[in-house]
Parts: C-alpha cells; structure tokens; sequence
C-alpha cells in the first residue's frame, strides 16, 4: 500500500511525477531496443485557478475526476497517464 501512495496521485489514481519520472528512461530504453516508436502527450489545463475559484475545492476534484474518466476511455493498455499537478 505505501509503494502503490508513493508513485499514484491520490486523487485520481493516476501515476504520478515520481512515477513518471522512474518510468520514462526504462520506456524509452526499451522502445529504443525494440525498434518501436514513442509519442509524449502532455495537457494542461488553462485558467486553472478559475476552476478553484468558482467550484471550490470539492467541485475541483470532481471536474479532475471527471477528466480523468474521459482520458481513460480513450486509451488502451499500451497509454500511460500521469498527473503531474497537485500535492
């Protein structure tokens, strides 16, 4: 339980920044090795700290919940998604 809260966002259940940052160079290794190209998304969310503001922070959570779900139906078991902010 420790290991899996020190590498997943509580929030969301998303990897996290320590995690990405353990997982990427293994990736890119074996991607490399494999001949097998890579592709990085990264998406931020503008205006953030409107969402904040007008929803608080329980109507935060949900909208990053909400997010969350719908970056989930769109990927497959070969995507890998990290959440980089928060604390």
């Amino acid at each position: 339980m420790i290991h899996y809260m020190a590498l997943h966002d509580q929030l969301t259940g998303l990897w996290n920044r320590r995690a990405l940052d353990d997982h990427v160079p293994l990736i890119i290794h074996n991607m490399e090795e494999r001949g097998i190209e890579l592709s990085l998304l990264y998406l931020d969310l503008d205006r953030f700290k409107f969402v904040n503001d007008t929803l608080g922070l329980k109507g935060r959570d949900r909208f990053l919940k909400k997010i969350t779900d719908r970056l989930l139906t769109l990927t497959n078991e070969e995507c890998l998604l990290y959440r980089q902010g928060g604390g």
